[in-house]
């Protein structure tokens, strides 16, 4: 799966609901 740097925040809030904010930081940080 392609992830832009900078997702929108439309799609940024139902990931931290569904895998956690950590799991979005480590995109992140990997990023």
């Amino acid at each position: 799966m392609s992830l832009s740097p900078m997702p929108s925040s439309q799609e940024a809030v139902p990931r931290v609901n569904s895998n956690g904010a950590s799991t979005l930081l480590e995109v992140y940080l990997h990023a």
